[in-house]
């Protein structure tokens, strides 16, 4: 049950964390007002919609009235590529929409942050390109509280897929979760805590890890 789970939390952070950073990096921008302003307000609604609404709302577009995607169920990959596809778009937009209103709105403030430095001044007195500017010295450096974030929301996932996977009926750790909180499976349910807990655990290690390639001064320190 854990790797359906897996599937959809990891899928989740590999098209929320670039989609944020590409969104933070154009909001700052100078003379992206306008867009800064309507990003932010969708970034802003996207984090405070409950993920079971908008999954809902999602079945009811896409399954129901245009009926392009299945409402529910899950296909192995290996037997139906197309059709396991298909059955997890929806329940990885549901996902994806809030976790990148939430790095979004951390990047946009730490690249804001990082702009002001003197360093950021510097790289423009010698006349580098903007882009090279936010990319190259302003990106990396607003990505470390991003990265906590990121050990976070990863956890968050993984206990937070419960209503997800409850909505569009897939076979991961928060259903078994739920039918053995329901079937009184005390075993079941302290094996699915223990296994969410060993991956929040394994991810933030990861996350640590990482700052020393993010950041040269802790390499140097």
């Amino acid at each position: 049950r854990i790797v359906p789970s897996l599937e959809l939390a990891l899928l989740t952070l590999l098209i929320s964390l670039p989609a944020a950073a590409l969104l933070a990096v154009r909001s700052v921008r100078r003379g992206k007002r306008v867009f800064s302003a309507v990003v932010g307000q969708l970034s802003t609604v996207g984090f405070v919609i409950p993920q079971f609404w908008l999954g809902i709302l999602l079945v009811i577009l896409f399954a129901v009235q245009l009926g392009w995607l299945p409402a529910s169920g899950y296909e192995p990959f290996r037997e139906l590529p197309m059709e396991h596809v298909k059955r997890l778009l929806m329940p990885l937009l549901t996902l994806v929409i809030p976790t990148t209103a939430v790095f979004y709105h951390f990047m946009r403030q730490s690249l804001r942050e990082s702009l002001q430095t003197q360093y950021i001044r510097t790289a423009r007195a010698k006349g580098l390109r903007e882009s090279s500017v936010l990319y190259r010295h302003a990106l990396p450096n607003a990505l470390l509280p991003s990265l906590t974030v990121l050990g976070v929301q990863f956890g968050s996932l993984l206990g937070g897929v419960v209503v997800v996977e409850r909505i569009f009926n897939w076979p991961g750790i928060g259903g078994l979760l739920i039918y053995s909180v329901e079937r009184q499976d005390f075993n079941t349910l302290i094996a699915c805590v223990m296994a969410i807990a060993t991956a929040y655990v394994v991810m933030s290690t990861v996350i640590e890890i990482s700052y020393r390639a993010v950041d040269p001064r802790i390499r140097r320190g």
